[in-house]
């Protein structure tokens, strides 16, 4: 189901585990345009195609799971949005 694929792409990796926070399973799902955030969160990213090199199998499968996941997500942005319009409005 999508809820596992979310907990096993957002489990803590082995280098994270000493991040001072007290959860194993949590992350901000980003894109490439939120590069640098994990200097200051825990953060996952899509991985990028090297220069003249295609991803492994794994690496497609990882940014396919990712991508379902962010989807849901930005389907209820959208919907919060609509539902609520102040969400939507640029603060001036």
């Amino acid at each position: 189901s999508t809820l596992n694929v979310v907990r096993e792409l957002i489990k803590k990796s082995p280098e994270e585990k000493d991040l001072p926070d007290d959860t194993i399973t949590w992350a901000v799902m980003g894109d490439l345009l939120f590069r640098g955030i994990q200097n200051y969160v825990r953060a996952v990213f899509p991985h990028k195609k090297r220069l003249h090199e295609k991803l492994t199998p794994a690496e497609a499968k990882f940014n396919t799971l990712l991508g379902m996941c962010r989807v849901i997500i930005e389907n209820f942005y959208g919907r919060m949005k609509k539902k609520f319009r102040i969400i939507s409005n640029v603060f001036e």
